[in-house]
Order: structure tokens, then sequence, then C-alpha cells
């Protein structure tokens, strides 16, 4: 739109003075009709704002009122409020809003115990002794030839969970089909990198069409699988695994943006994202980063997944989230009632070091 130029005066163009009430028009708005007429901020100007009855009335509220207040704002934005002025500074550091502001953020079973640790520590270490954090999820992944008159397996990750504390990041893999179910354990997950710098200078280039920009990026990505450290299972059956399998943290890009690719039962095949004669299936829709998977301002997750913290104990209940709630074809839930699909033998088994080149 119309923007004032309150120190340089002179229109970059024609150099002409200009009088300070006068607005430049940038090349995309030379042709409006209109513009409202916005005096150029001053000194005087901003020692008026500061001096606001509104925010002298807004400090001499009582302290509990302006806690609840910040506390609102969320945890992410602690940093730019406490840069407002002393007196939010000091409420901002002290026990009471971290206090406010651990009771909801984590869940209450982790915060009954006697700690040596303060509020504020808590909220530093993100309450990692009593918490993760964790991606409720629906990533589905079909076998290709299902036929639901014949033979049908599926299988979805239900949940990412990060547990900074052990420093791995494990997924939770709910596997359902006939009595010849292949093992969950041995899944693939395939991390894909883009260049970066490359994609950009590609990106800028106006000589190279869209389609010659694509072929580039293709030719930057780098895939690699990710090796599983340790797995178990919450349940192993013949027709029914459900399956944690955990990755250290430091197999991940460090601070890149990536895509993760789930292929069931994929761990023969080379680090590819093709698929085998399961679906490969992109977990999370769009290149992010660890903390933005697991953070409440990091990009819109696919419809039906929820960021959440979870006690550091607590298991995915198999039983509540199964396949009578994913919408199967009428004929495999029939056959799921019957106990002739999707068979369960409810066995619990310890953490196993992963000795696969997953």
């Amino acid at each position: 739109g119309w923007f004032p130029r309150p120190t340089d005066r002179r229109h970059s163009c024609c150099c002409r003075p200009l009088p300070d009430q006068q607005l430049l028009p940038c090349k995309e708005s030379r042709n409006m009709a209109a513009a409202v007429c916005l005096p150029a901020p001053t000194t005087t100007l901003t020692a008026a704002v500061s001096q606001e009855p509104q925010v002298r009335e807004f400090l001499q509220l009582p302290q509990e009122m302006i806690t609840a207040i910040v506390v609102t704002a969320g945890i992410e934005s602690l940093q730019h409020v406490a840069a407002t002025c002393q007196v939010l500074r000091r409420i901002v550091q002290g026990e009471d809003a971290s206090e406010q502001l651990a009771r909801a953020l984590y869940p209450a079973s982790t915060l009954r115990d006697v700690s040596t640790e303060t509020w504020r520590e808590r909220l530093v270490n993100d309450n990692k002794h009593k918490c993760v954090r964790a991606v409720e999820m629906r990533a589905v992944c079909n076998w290709v030839h299902n036929d639901a008159e014949g033979s049908f397996y599926q299988n979805r990750v239900v949940r990412a969970r990060l547990d900074r504390q052990a420093g791995l990041l494990s997924f939770t893999i709910d596997a359902y089909g006939e009595s010849d179910l292949r093992a969950a354990c041995e899944s693939s997950f395939v991390v894909q990198v883009e260049n970066k710098e490359s994609c950009s200078e590609e990106a800028q280039s106006a000589r190279d069409g869209a389609a010659r920009v694509a072929r580039r990026r293709a030719q930057t990505r780098t895939c690699y699988k990710l090796p599983c450290y340790k797995f178990r299972y919450h349940l192993e059956g013949f027709g029914h695994q459900v399956c944690e399998m955990a990755i250290l943290l430091t197999d991940f890009p460090k601070s890149d943006r990536f895509r993760i690719f789930y292929v069931y039962n994929g761990t023969h095949f080379a680090a590819s994202i093709e698929g085998t004669d399961y679906e490969s299936v992109d977990l999370f829709g769009e290149p992010m980063t660890l903390h933005e998977i697991f953070h409440s301002r990091g990009p819109q997750l696919p419809a039906g997944f929820r960021r959440t913290i979870l006690p550091i104990d607590e298991e995915y209940d198999y039983v509540s989230h199964g396949a009578r709630t994913w919408g199967l074809p009428r004929l495999i839930e029939e056959r799921l009632e019957r106990n002739d699909w999707g068979v369960d033998t409810p066995v619990r088994s310890p953490w196993h070091s992963a000795t696969l080149d997953l």
C-alpha cells in the first residue's frame, strides 16, 4: 500500500523533497484511488503511546490477574512478554506464572510428587523427567493388493513419541491382517532431506521452467533409512501386532527440514520412498524439523493428527483405538467381529535391541 517515509524525505525516483504528511506509493499500488494519510512517527508520539492510560491501568491490576493474563499468552511468548517492561519481566520470571504454565501444559499426574526442581526449572527442561511430547496420528498404510472379499491388510502409524531424556524418537505401529501378517518390527522409516542451497538457486533462475526446477530438486534430495535402535511389542498376534520402534535422535537431521516416509515390513529394501507391496506413506505431509513436528507453533499437521504431552510411562491404548474405529470395509469388519481377521494374541515383550539394518 502507501507508506510514510519518516526519515528519508526524497522519493527514490525523482528525488523531490516531500512534506511530513505526504505518502510514498509502492510499485504495486501506484494506481490506488485513495489512501489513508498517516503522520510520520516521532519521538513525541512514541512517548505518548508509552504513557497510554490503558497501559498504566493494566499494570495497576492485581498481580494475580496480570499473571493469569501473561500465562494465557503461552510459554512460547514469554520471552517477548518479558522484554516489554520490568514489571512483566519480574512476573514472567516468578514462580507463580511458572507454576500456572506448568499446570496448564503438563498432565496433572506428572506434577504431584515433591520435586527438587523449581517450577521454572520444570518449564526450562520441559518436564522431561516425567513427560514426553507426542503426536497422535493416523498415517494409513495398505497392502497394494487388498481385496475386501479376499486378503486384506492395513496398518497405521498411530503415535510418534519424542523422549529427549532417553534421546529417542519412537513410532508405534498398529497392524492388522490375515494370519500370515508380516513382522511389524521390520518396517522402514526413510528420511528425505532437500538440499536447500541448490533448490534456492534453481528457484531464483528465471531461465529455468517449472519442470526443470522440479527435476533439479529431485536430484538434490538425499534419502537414507533410519536405523532402528530398539523395538518392543505391546501385542504380537497372528493377525494383529502393536509394535513400538525407537530411533536415536542423533540419526535425524539437526536443523534441516525433512520428510519421513514409512513402509510396513520394508527392511530388506533399499532406502527408497517408492514402497514395496505396501504403500509408501509421507507421515507428516510436508518437510519439518523435529521441533516443528512436536511443538504447537509448528506447521499445521494432517487432518486427524494432534500434538500432545503425555506421561512418560503412558502406553498406546490399542483396544480403544483399534481397527473397530478405523472405518474398514463392511466385510472386513464382520470378519473382525467373528475373530476371523486381525486375530489377537496379547503378549507384551521387553525392549529388544535391533540387530537388523532397518
